[in-house]
């Protein structure tokens, strides 16, 4: 039996779109599951394209015209039959592709940019002896020039658009090697790290010829000796050498550049927390807290009468709640916006102004009232001194 999975290919036009049958080859059979995504070969020229599997079903012979997935990209699925369902509807009520339903479904962090890499198959004089014409001579001179290597974008800039076809004959001859890879097209933010390559003896010895001519080559390795590695943003903010500085003393053998996960929020330790040890000065300070807030308590033991009235600080106020009995204790909450300040000949209370700091919406103002300190916020300001 042969395992056949039905993809919604992201290269099919809404002409030729529908779901197109792929082999599922035994090394990818357990991953292959309905609702992952795949990188599947379409077309003539077996370009890579980017599919998801809508549905899998058993063949009892394998046809022989059926192409092979390539990769599977997820480890578990990310769509569910419901998701599926919603595609199908999706393309029938607004006339797009299936991968384009699909597409619209899922976050912007799940999907992938395919990278084609095509690197020499041969030694560099054998690839370089090679081409039939200027063309495959070029493709192939840009190729050695990057290492062996590089992407098709990369050729394309360097030899024109037509680069592909040539790029296609040179694979089929056995000249070029191609490899797809995918790279997620919004990634985990990541930062670059730079680390010495060689002792901080060899590495300073190294640039200290050159540094009146390169001063900002030594000062970077300066710090790394220092420090042993550092984020390259951070080096060039300390130092004043830019990225291409850094890179240069990679190319020279000195640091190497590596890449690591930036944490949005920082990580923290969540170890065992000991005991919190205050000093005497905290320590006297907490209990002079603690007695200010039992007098405060204390003073705010006021009366409420059948009249719905409190009695706080010798004043008499409007009860809002109820339900207490008569005189009986309760504990008046008053909060830094609920206090108004008044002409002194109709307040309640009688304070007098200790200080006033505006809060970019409100003012925030400390008044006295005897024994009483009141945190005070209004729009209106009441100058210090004022009663």
């Amino acid at each position: 039996m042969e395992q056949v999975a039905l993809v919604a290919v992201a290269a099919a036009t809404y002409a030729i779109d529908k779901p197109y049958d792929y082999l599922v080859p035994a090394s990818l059979a357990e991953r292959a599951k309905v609702g992952t995504r795949v990188t599947v070969p379409f077309g003539r020229g077996n370009r890579p394209s980017e599919g998801v599997i809508l549905a899998l079903r058993q063949e009892e012979s394998r046809r022989p015209e059926l192409k092979v997935l390539a990769e599977v990209l997820d480890d578990e699925s990310v769509l569910g039959p419901d998701q599926i369902k919603l595609a199908l509807w999706l393309r029938e009520r607004y006339f797009c592709t299936l991968y384009d339903a699909v597409k619209t479904l899922l976050p912007a962090g799940l999907w992938y940019r395919l990278r084609e890499v095509f690197s020499l198959a041969v030694d560099r004089e054998t690839a370089l002896d090679s081409g039939k014409n200027d063309r495959e001579s070029r493709v192939l001179e840009t190729l050695a020039a990057h290492g062996g290597s590089a992407e098709l974008e990369t050729v394309k800039l360097a030899c024109g658009e037509d680069a592909a076809g040539v790029l296609r004959e040179l694979c089929r001859r056995g000249l070029v090697s191609r490899q797809t890879t995918a790279k997620r097209k919004i990634s985990d933010k990541v930062v670059k790290r730079v680390t010495l390559a060689v002792s901080p003896e060899e590495a300073l010895a190294a640039v200290e010829p050159r540094r009146r001519a390169a001063p900002l080559r030594y000062e970077v390795i300066r710090l790394l000796a220092a420090a042993g590695s550092g984020i390259a943003s951070d080096i060039c903010y300390f130092t004043g050498a830019s990225a291409r500085t850094i890179t240069g003393l990679e190319k020279s053998g000195l640091v190497t550049i590596t890449e690591e996960e930036a944490f949005r929020v920082p990580k923290v330790s969540q170890g065992e927390a000991g005991p919190i040890v205050l000093t005497g000065e905290q320590q006297a300070w907490l209990l002079e807290s603690a007695q200010e807030a039992s007098a405060l308590q204390a003073d705010y033991q006021v009366q409420a009468d059948e009249d719905n009235l409190v009695k706080m600080l010798g004043v008499e106020f409007p009860c809002v709640d109820e339900g207490f009995g008569e005189n009986e204790p309760v504990d008046v909450v008053v909060r830094p916006e609920d206090v108004m300040i008044v002409g002194e000949d109709v307040g309640m209370l009688t304070g007098t102004v200790e200080s006033v700091l505006f809060k970019g919406v409100h003012y925030e103002m400390m008044v006295a009232t005897g024994d009483m300190r009141w945190k005070v916020h209004s729009t209106t300001m009441q100058p210090v001194g004022s009663r």
